[in-house]
This record gives C-alpha cells, structure tokens and sequence, in this order.
C-alpha cells in the first residue's frame, strides 16, 4: 500500500482508487505531520499498539474517516491532528494522552460526545470549535485552562461542567454555545474574557465567583435567556457591549458602588427598561424603549452610551447630571429629523466636536445659571461647520454658512435666526458687518421670536431681543399684542417688559 516509513515515522501515505480502509505497519511508533491529511476516501484507520504520537494535521480533513481506534501509548496528539473529520461520531483518548494540539478536534461536526482524559492540562484554541452536534464533554479536574474559541460554535452543547482547577477561559471559549442553559464558573477564574460566552442564546444561570475583577466586551452579549446576575464586589469593570442584546434580563445586582461599566454594555437589554422606557444601570443610560420623538433623559443621569440615543427623536433633552456622552460615536449616528437638543453648558465643547451627522438643529444651551443660549447647527452629510469653520476661529465663514444654506425650523422660521441670537448673547466679538446682518435679518423676522419662545418656553428670548434693539418702536405694537396672547404666562407676562 501507499506507505512511506522512515526510522519507524510515518511520513507520508498516498491515497490508493478503491481503498477505504487501511492498516498501518506494525513498524510505524510515529504518525507524521500530514500523513494522512485530505485523505479524503479512507471511512476506518487501524493504529498498531507501539504508536507513541500523532502528528500535526496528521489525519486532518479526512472527511469521510468514520472509525478510528487510538492505541494505550499514544502521548500526543498534534495540532489539527483531525481537523475537518466531518464523519467521525465518536473517539476515545486514551489515559496515556498528557497534550492535544490546538485545532486538534475542529470542524469534526459529527462527533458526539468525547472523554478528556486526566493527564492533560489544558485545552488548547480551538480545540473543539464547530464541533456542532458535540452533546456533552468531561474534562478532567487535571485541566487548568481552557483555550480561546475552544469550544466555540457547539451549538448542540447542553451542559459542561467546567473543574474548580481552571483559572483561565479564553476569548469566545463558550461563543455561540446556543443549547448551553448552564455554566458554573470556577473560583480561581479572575477575568471573564472578551466574548467568552456571547450568543449562548439558551444560558439561563451564571454564577459569577468573588474572585473575578473584570467581565470584559461582549463576555455575555446575546445571551437571550438569561433573566438575573449578581456582580460581586470585587469586578472592577464591565466591559463594552458585555450584556447588550440579553434581552430577557430583568435583575441586575453590582455590589461594587465604583465599578467602571463599558459603553453599551446593557444596550439592548428591553427588561431592564422602566415605566419610562428608559434602560439606565448605575446612573449610565443605556437605551431606550419610550416615545421615540421627544425624549426627556431623567435628572440623576451621569452618563449617555453610545447608540442609547433613537436616531429618530425630534427634540432631546440632557439634564445637567448628565457629565459624559460616553465617546465620540454618541451623536455620530445620524439624527435626521432632530429640531432640537438641548444640553447642560457643561457639554458644549464636548458636543460641538461630534459630527452630528445629517442633523439640521437649534442647540440649546443651559448655563451654570440656568440661562439659555442658542445655536444654529447644521451638518450635511459628514461635514461639520462647527468644526469647519469655529474651530479654526473663522466665525465669519460660520455665520454666513448658517444664513446661505441653513436649516428650516417648523415654523418656517430659520434656525440660524434662533443661533443669531444665541450669538448675540454669547461674550464673542462679531465682525460689524456680521452684526449689522444679524441685526436686519432678526429684526426683519423678530415676530416669529414669540412662537420660538413659546415653543421652547424660554422668555429670556424675547429679552434678548429687548435688550439688542430687534424689538424696537417699529415693531413693538405688534410683538406685544402677539405676547398678550400667548397662553404661556411667563410669555404673556413679558408684553409690559422693558429693558433698563
């Protein structure tokens, strides 16, 4: 048969027309590396006894291998040894085995069950990836790590029992372990890595141990099915997205009053929200299920993640708690039909060095002493005028961008005429052929100021425009009869003011 033996190492076997089932000499203590690989025909390989290991990629992706029996003796086996053999249900490892190469058992997608046996130590990468009708796996209490994507993508994994000796679980061991309901984590486990059980959509019950300082991105993110979890008080920090979209979970306990909780880390999870459809987790709001148009974000609130934002709100408003908008991505999203966001003063560097992508809008400005400012923004596409043209201290460019080419408030009254007087009130020093246009143009339209100040419920507008002469002896019969009308009282209130 095709064999090639050289000093007792198997190095080569060549496929022969017709041939499913071969022996291997008696003479043969070492399987080398690829001897059998893509074998594709062969369904039974006998291994004689005196056989000590077994190489890398050795019987990779010998797609129709069905039966192999691994002799007492055999210490080794090597990376990908089996990788791709598709057709094998089932294989036995003997006691003899200390090591399994990483790949060893990947893509073996009809095995079934398997016994590690206990002189291995670890478990390696990938060592059972894809193995998708893998049922149940004992690992020994010999094994101290288990390696990343280890056993990822075992979607018929129902239970596993992982020993009290691992310490490490590496990045997605458990990702995409679907029909996995439980997992106990052990107590020397310090760090739940990135993504280490993400999309175990059946996960019900995780127990976190005292000993873990840190849940990291994405660690249970998808995990549909889980409804509670207790965070002890020795984690540290949760990472980005590390529960988002567990979308049953309605309990979550952190004992740890300082623990730093990642961007998005409970987006997505819908039990979470409360009557006002708000998902805030210590302090830090991360999403939102209410009335998507106009969004009040409650006082209390320290923080806003990423994406917790609906793209489509018309109006939103950030309390003065509010100290982070998390990263720059807050507002990078696109709010297409936004008129206008109102926001702590605090903010305002922050803010206005987002591109708020798409978004035409009046900014509205809470000082320390709760007075207001306006601004006019507009952005199209991925162009931002404030950093176009303010950054660089050219206010005239800015100005003029405004007037030309603007938004339109509902009204049909220009936001840039709401900026103008923002800037007006603002301590910035304006070119005097910049004042004098803002001057005609709010004059020219200084009545439809008492539909913005009713609307925004703001007096201190119409002040303002007291104060820098748009409402003047040529208009003032008329604002204040609109003032008298207003239903508003603190509008209303404003026909007999006059500025000292």
């Amino acid at each position: 048969m095709g064999f090639e033996i050289e000093n007792g190492i198997l190095k080569k076997y060549t496929e022969e027309p017709g041939v499913t089932k071969v022996v291997i000499p008696e003479e043969v203590m070492h399987i080398g590396n690829s001897a059998f690989s893509h074998c594709s025909s062969l369904t039974n390989i006998a291994i004689p006894n005196g056989v000590t290991s077994i190489g890398n990629w050795a019987f990779g992706f010998c797609s129709s291998l069905t039966s192999i029996v691994l002799p007492d003796g055999i210490t080794c086996i090597g990376h990908s040894a089996f990788r791709g053999c598709r057709s094998m249900a089932s294989i036995e490892i003997p006691a003899s085995v200390a090591s399994i190469g990483d790949e060893a058992f990947m893509e073996c997608k009809d095995l079934t069950d398997i016994k590690i046996p206990c002189g291995v130590t670890s478990i390696e990468d990938r060592t059972f990836q894809e193995c998708s009708n893998l049922v149940s796996i004992i690992i020994p209490y010999s094994v101290t790590s288990i390696g990343s994507w280890a056993f990822m993508d075992c979607s018929r994994l129902t239970n596993i029992v992982v020993p009290e000796g691992v310490e490490i679980i590496g990045n997605d061991a458990f990702g995409g372990c679907r029909s996995l309901t439980n997992i106990s984590i052990p107590n020397g486990v310090e760090r739940i890595r990135f993504a280490t059980f993400s999309e175990c959509r059946k996960l019900k019950d995780v127990t976190i141990p005292d000993g873990v300082s840190s849940i990291e991105d994405f660690a249970f993110a998808h995990c549909e099915n889980l409804r509670s979890i207790s965070i002890p008080h020795g984690v540290k920090n949760i990472g980005r997205s590390a529960f988002s979209n567990c979308h049953r979970l309605k309990n979550v306990d952190i004992a740890n009053e300082k623990i730093e909780i990642g961007d998005n880390a409970f987006a997505g999870c819908d039990a979470l929200a409360g009557d006002d459809g708000f998902v805030i987790v210590r302090n830090v709001m991360f999403d939102y299920h209410g009335p998507a148009e106009h969004v009040v974000i409650p006082n209390g609130v320290t923080r806003i993640a990423w994406s917790a934002l609906p793209t489509t709100a018309r109006s939103i408003v950030i309390p003065r708690s509010v100290d982070s908008m998390a990263n720059r991505r807050t507002f990078q999203i696109g709010f297409p039909n936004l008129q206008y966001l109102a926001f702590p003063s605090a903010l305002t560097a922050e803010l206005l060095s987002y591109t708020l992508s798409k978004t035409e809008a009046v900014l509205i400005v809470e000082g320390e002493d709760h007075s207001l400012s306006f601004l006019a923004y507009s952005a199209r596409g991925d162009r931002d005028n404030y950093s176009d043209f303010v950054e660089r201290g050219n206010w005239n460019a800015y100005d003029n961008e405004l007037i030309n080419n603007g938004p339109v408030y509902k009204y049909t009254m220009p936001v840039r005429l709401v900026g103008m007087l923002g800037r007006m009130l603002e301590p910035i020093d304006l070119l005097e052929d910049v004042r004098q246009m803002f001057m005609e143009y709010l004059t020219k339209n200084a009545k439809k100021l008492v539909s913005i100040a009713e609307e925004f419920d703001c007096p201190e507008i119409i002040k303002a425009a007291y104060k820098y002469g748009v409402i003047n002896s040529k208009n003032e019969k008329t604002i204040r009869k609109l003032l008298i009308e207003s239903k508003l009282p603190e509008i209303s209130a404003l026909a007999d003011f006059r500025c000292n």
